[in-house]
């Protein structure tokens, strides 16, 4: 399977366990996969 490395800001992190603690998900990595996944149905902000 591909992979893809990146790198975050440990607020964006922080940010990003808080939310996967909510939500329920059991790691980190299954609820980055998850916001991957749905990228399409997720709101996104415009700044026009």
């Amino acid at each position: 399977m591909p992979s893809l490395s990146i790198e975050l800001s440990v607020e964006t992190v922080d940010t990003l366990e808080v939310e996967r603690e909510r939500l329920e998900f059991e790691s980190r990595r299954a609820y980055v996969r998850w916001i991957v996944a749905n990228r399409g149905s997720t709101e996104v902000r415009s700044e026009s």
